[in-house]
């Protein structure tokens, strides 16, 4: 049951907590492709927008963890699985997708990148996060194992969620400044375009 109230986390909680978002923010997918994508075809500040739909959905996705460990996990098996189902079906076709437009090619630049792209980039990422299955099951396994047990106060959960906001947001762009990197090192060495 969530409370108003808050009596915390140990700072070995926090630590744990902490390690544990930014190792699994630090594995390659998805999101991290497409960070990558985004450093090295417009650079690094080009890459916030996507990055903050990839942190706006993943806000969802804790708070949604939340509720499941909460109440609502037992109830509603079955819509889990059917979402875990579509979930995956959108990551293959999202792969798919992927493939077919070569995300390595580098001819891309920033000058062309007004809103209209940035709302696209933002869009697009947020439904990739959000429908993506497995955060949700890495944040209600990890919740139970850093929260004490009966201490889901709201201060506690906002606090999490702000933390986890902050090492997603670090996570995304720390890929963009690799994809960034590589698009230089491919033009160092003459494969910018062949990439």
């Amino acid at each position: 049951a969530v409370r108003s109230g808050s009596e915390g986390m140990t700072a070995s909680q926090w630590v744990t907590y902490c390690l544990a978002i930014f190792a699994g923010g630090l594995i390659p997918g998805p999101i991290t492709l497409i960070a990558m994508t985004t450093g090295a075809r417009r650079g690094i500040v080009s890459a916030i927008p996507a990055a903050m739909g990839n942190v706006m959905a993943s806000i969802v996705q804790v708070l949604v963890s939340v509720a499941f460990i909460g109440v609502i996990a037992q109830s509603l098996d079955a819509v889990f699985r059917i979402m875990m189902a579509a979930g995956g079906i959108y990551l293959i076709c999202l792969g798919i997708g992927l493939y077919r437009s070569n995300p390595f090619r580098f001819t891309e630049i920033a000058a062309g990148y007004g809103s209209s792209a940035r709302r696209k980039d933002f869009a697009s990422v947020f439904l990739i996060t959000l429908l993506n299955p497995k955060a949700i099951l890495f944040f209600v396994a990890l919740f139970p194992l850093v929260i004490p047990k009966d201490n889901y106060s709201v201060l506690l959960i906002c606090t999490m969620t702000a933390v986890f906001a902050l090492i997603a947001l670090l996570c995304f762009l720390v890929y963009a400044m690799f994809g960034k990197a590589i698009r230089w090192l491919a033009g160092k060495a003459g494969f910018a375009d062949v990439l």
